[in-house]
């Protein structure tokens, strides 16, 4: 079925088929596999059932204990390679979720005049069959690009609104919380590894819990395993640790990662990250500490040189990103970016790991692909301990090489794809003009 020849009933179809997979993966403690029965087993008998947390995109391990087909408590399983048995505080509260009161368990239809707090419950069939009617409806007065997707930020499912606009062939995607932090890496980073973010709080980084990989040093750049990534991130980074990687926290904060995890913490001024980026890949280009096998086999040539020029000088813009530039900008003294991007440019591997906190100012998606053309640079993607997966493919055109400039006004910056949170009643006004057009 293509957008092309979408009719009312064909959507409803498929409609229904998604609501009814919504509703079975609902909740933030899923529990899908308890079987009916009169008599399963004892009445008070508590069994533990395997599953998954649905607090974050992580989907840590759980097991619940199920008395008389009710969760009564939840922990973290052992069984799960990745957290070991170990959960947060946020997947612990998820019987509290599970059993709100306000939980929505089923569809509801606002009565009265919008604000007054009015609803009724409806059945699933009239909810499909309302949505549908205003889809179709929309469709005749506006095509397919007057939809507009949304959920909210670290939802499990907050893939689903784009797929849903993938199926109906145009439109647009409004996320509140991931607009501003996962989308920059998660857009951006891909173009340059092939594959996916470096982000440990809601990516695989499936290297950083492997026993048999060994990494050199391990760069947390605005990232903390120790306070704010899923329960396993902190426990991974002390194993390294422990079998000797070096580790270095960039960040403006003293943390409890700094603290507890770091042989180094780099203070940095908040927002600046790519300008302390740009420093170090100079250094490389000076002292040559680059990868010339894996750029040779796996960097586009005329990429490369964009980049090469830009950060020696010989870009546009005529500057030479060097420490001593970058020093006053990012409040890192050269000296120690220079001995940074020595650390980096002669161990091997490193993983850099870029965090979403980074990526949260205008053009922060320009820091997420400089820190991947570091990891290629130095031949640290696609390999055991770096970033494993992937490979660096730049190809010019559509990777920019990333311009530092810092007097540029936010205002000016449009999200080209994604809508950002600022427009949103730009992009419902537009369409509220669009109807008015199609009636006259």
């Amino acid at each position: 079925m293509s957008p092309t020849n979408l009719t009312r009933r064909s959507f409803m179809k498929a409609s229904a088929l998604a609501a009814g997979a919504a509703a079975l993966g609902s909740g933030v403690a899923t529990v899908n596999n308890l079987v009916e029965s009169d008599q399963a087993y004892a009445a008070d008998e508590v069994k533990l059932v395997h599953t998954s947390c649905r607090a974050c995109i992580s989907n840590c391990g759980i097991i619940a204990h199920v008395q008389n087909g009710r969760v009564i408590k939840l922990e973290g399983d052992p069984a799960d390679p990745m957290s070991e048995g170990r959960v947060c505080p946020k997947g612990l509260s998820g019987i509290q979720a599970l059993y709100h009161p306000n939980r929505n368990k089923y569809p509801m239809k606002r009565v009265g005049e919008r604000g007054g707090n009015q609803w009724e419950r409806i059945s699933w069939e009239e909810a499909i069959d309302t949505i549908a009617d205003a889809l179709m409806d929309m469709k005749d007065k506006t095509g397919l690009e007057g939809l507009l997707c949304s959920t909210g930020g670290g939802n499990p499912q907050f893939f689903s609104p784009p797929r849903f606009r993938n199926f109906w062939g145009a439109g647009n995607v409004f996320e509140p919380g991931c607009a501003q932090c996962y989308l920059p890496r998660n857009y951006t980073m891909p173009l340059i590894n092939g594959v996916s973010d470096t982000s440990i709080a809601d990516s695989g980084c499936a290297e950083l819990y492997n026993p048999t990989v060994s990494i050199d040093t391990y760069v947390m750049w605005g990232t903390g395993p120790a306070q704010h990534a899923p329960s396993s991130a902190g426990r991974a980074v002390v194993e390294l640790r422990a079998a000797g990687t070096k580790t270095v926290v960039i960040d403006p904060r003293y943390t409890q990662s700094a603290e507890l995890l770091a042989d180094q913490w780099i203070p940095i001024r908040p927002g600046t990250d790519l300008a302390m980026m740009l420093a170090v890949a100079q250094v490389l280009f000076e002292e040559d500490l680059v990868d010339h096998e894996f750029i040779d086999e796996w960097v586009d040539a005329e990429g490369y040189e964009e980049w090469r020029a830009y950060v020696m000088g010989e870009g546009e813009d005529g500057i030479k990103k060097t420490p001593e530039w970058a020093a006053p900008i990012c409040a890192v003294p050269a000296d120690t970016i220079r001995e940074f991007a020595r650390l980096y440019g002669t161990t091997k591997p490193v993983h850099l790991q870029y965090f979403y906190s980074c990526a949260k100012r205008h053009m922060g998606d320009y820091s997420a692909i400089a820190s991947m053309l570091l990891q290629a640079m130095t031949g640290n993607i696609a390999c055991p301990g770096g970033c494993e997966s992937g490979a660096c493919l730049p190809t010019p055109g559509r990777i920019p090489a990333p311009w530092a400039d810092w007097h540029r006004n936010p205002g000016d910056y449009k999200v080209p794809v994604f809508l950002n949170v600022g427009t949103i009643d730009e992009a419902i006004e537009k369409g509220k003009k669009l109807l008015a057009q199609a009636a006259v």
